[in-house]
């Protein structure tokens, strides 16, 4: 106060942002905020309500957020009032329900993006006591005039040693991307697909985009209670178990309950320790009370049904699934998918698949929850999973063995429901087998199921760490046996795109604590190696050139992790940090990728040069 003078109470006031008598109408020529994290609770949020409601705004699952970013439209200057909100990642970016496609398209419609910094990942070491992931977005308010589609980057940068300790954000090459505005509009799933994807990722996605889905078969409870419902199109129904009532609640006026006789003859089965695969003889189990607030989707109680877990295993990205024969009551948190008994088979498939390595990966990508709010699968994003029959598959003979022999092992842990699955190694093994066959049902190779373990085994365990836990895995320094992994997985990617009679050679030539330098070599005689180490003394000069070429620190608290390609003569030096996170087999074949784009590239342009 010595030297400036007060902020509060002159240009720093507390007002509500909704309340126009106590907002100025003032334009303003940049915009900084961070809407408050309120609850959804109406009450809460009454004047943000009234205000969006006069004008016809949306606020999807009544998220102030959206209220704020509409309000502050009308005081931003034209034509260049700069906007820059820290928002609710998934209220805004990665919530792909129909209500929230539509907010967010009509946002889109009326801002130029500049740049998105989705900041999921690392939000829990960025802001200490954080409840919410967020994403920095900065954009420009069109005031209606109508844009051209244009581009914008998102950056989706990753948790690391640098955060949790130095303070620094950390960004690669691969954590940033440049989309255009059209395309993230017409396909709102680019949000949360791009937090993690690489190349493979991709090329995967987009084959399983192609294959019948899920849904074709199976619709929610809430679908199948529509007029225009066939459910000869749709046999297989999924919806949530029963609602007890909240005693605290009982009595309050607009709380309705009602007694559920249903639940005092069925046995009982609890979310809570619930196992994959198959559900044990449940005895005589019962619930405490029959008094509910929602009977649930009650069909769902009767056998056949596989049940399944809303919540998602944090630590290992796995859904769990369970075929059962044995009719049970379940809460809110199971969710039944009912079908005829013919169509057991399928189920059991079905019960495979969702327990698999296979449906984690492609959820993580495909969902918005998962590695970036909830740790949960809504029925609807189940739907979504790719679900097609042998026929539909390049090798329909090898899709029937596996689905058969998939059969066999569920039927053999239903003959063995009370004694089969009674250790954690058990239960490993079964996995272990059941994603083998899961694998050869969709006739992945073994590039695509590296893909698929790498994300599950380290990437999905590393996801939003916080302070005090346990050092990620992504995190961890890499050794020898990595290297020689990494390097065998790289050399048979770009073999593929050489000529016949070239080979590669792979080399670490340079380990430090934070960096490691391998080296490429092209040969024409097979070496008797293809990876070795080889720590080279004059390595000093090499590294300085390379040095020169380091991008610097960017900022204060921002800093440009170094994963470059440098060629030195005619052999190719690759500088990449040495965490995990850079010598995974999928990060082999994704450099793979790149280095062959490179090389073509280079040999593009000096072809085009002896022309000219």
């Amino acid at each position: 106060n010595k030297l400036l003078p007060p902020l509060f109470g002159s240009n720093l006031q507390v007002r509500d942002f909704f309340d126009e008598k106590n907002v100025s109408e003032e334009k303003y020529g940049l915009i900084i905020g961070n809407p408050p994290l309120v609850s959804r609770k109406k009450e809460a949020t009454i004047t943000a309500n009234r205000w969006c409601k006069a004008r016809n705004f949306p606020m999807p699952a009544n998220e102030l957020a959206w209220g704020f970013v509409w309000r502050a439209f009308e005081l931003a200057r034209a034509p260049h009032g700069l906007t820059a909100f820290l928002l609710p990642a998934m209220g805004m970016l990665l919530n792909l329900e129909e209500g929230a496609n539509d907010a967010r398209k009509l946002w889109l419609s009326r801002i130029k993006l500049h740049r998105v910094i989705n900041l999921a990942d690392t939000s829990f070491l960025l802001f200490e006591g954080a409840k919410r992931p967020t994403a920095l977005c900065l954009y420009t308010p069109t005031h209606g005039k109508e844009t051209p589609d244009y581009t914008f980057e998102y950056w989706c940068p990753k948790a690391s040693r640098f955060l949790g300790y130095a303070r620094m954000l950390a960004l690669t090459s691969s954590d940033k991307i440049v989309l255009s505005v059209s395309k993230v509009i017409e396909d709102p799933r680019i949000w949360p697909r791009y937090q993690w994807t690489a190349s493979r990722d991709l090329k995967l996605l987009d084959w399983l985009g192609t294959l019948p889905k899920l849904n074709k078969k199976l619709a929610t409870y809430k679908e199948s209670r529509q007029k225009d419902f066939a459910k000869s199109n749709k046999p297989w129904i999924i919806g949530q178990g029963f609602k007890p009532a909240k005693p605290e609640n009982i009595g309050k006026r607009g709380y309705k309950t009602e007694h559920l006789s249903l639940l005092n003859k069925l046995p009982y089965l609890s979310a809570t320790g619930f196992a994959p695969y198959m559900v044990p003889n449940l005895a005589n189990r019962r619930v405490d009370t029959d008094l509910v607030c929602r009977k649930g989707y009650m069909d769902g109680f009767y056998a056949p049904h596989v049940l399944i877990p809303q919540g998602v295993e944090r630590r290992t990205g796995l859904l769990r699934a369970a075929y059962s024969e044995q009719d049970c009551s379940f809460e809110h948190s199971l969710q039944a998918i009912r079908f005829l008994p013919e169509d057991a088979p399928w189920m059991k498939l079905l019960t495979a698949v969702l327990n698999s390595k296979f449906a984690a990966w492609y959820l993580f990508h495909e969902t918005g929850n998962l590695g970036a709010d909830r740790a949960k699968v809504h029925e609807w994003e189940l739907g979504e999973l790719p679900f097609p029959k042998p026929d539909d598959l390049s090798s329909p003979d090898a899709a029937h063995a596996a689905m058969q022999s998939i059969i066999d092992v569920i039927d053999e842990l239903l003959r063995n429901k009370d004694r089969v699955l009674s250790s954690e190694t058990a239960l490993r093994e079964v996995a272990k087998r059941l994603d083998s066959l899961v694998y050869a049902y969709f006739g992945l190779s073994n590039e695509e199921i590296a893909v698929i373990d790498d994300t599950v085994d380290y990437v999905v365990a590393s996801m939003q760490p916080r302070l005090r836990k346990r050092i990620p895995p992504l995190w961890e320094a890499s050794q020898i046996e990595h290297w020689g992994a990494y390097a065998d997985t790289l050399c048979t990617a770009v073999g593929r795109w050489l000529r016949p009679g070239f080979h590669l050679e792979t080399t670490i030539v340079g380990v430090s604590q934070d960096l490691i330098v391998t080296r490429l070599t092209m040969h024409q005689v097979a070496p008797a190696q293809r990876f070795q180490v080889q720590i080279n003394q004059g390595m000093a000069q090499v590294l300085s050139r390379i040095h020169a070429a380091l991008p610097r620190q960017v900022s204060r608290n921002l800093l440009l992790i170094p994963d470059l390609r440098v060629f030195v003569d005619s052999d190719l030096y690759v500088v990449k940090p040495r965490v995990m996170r850079y010598w995974l087999r999928s990060a082999a074949l994704n450099d793979a990728d790149a280095i062959v784009e490179e090389l073509y590239a280079t040999t593009l342009n000096q072809g085009r040069r002896k022309l000219n």
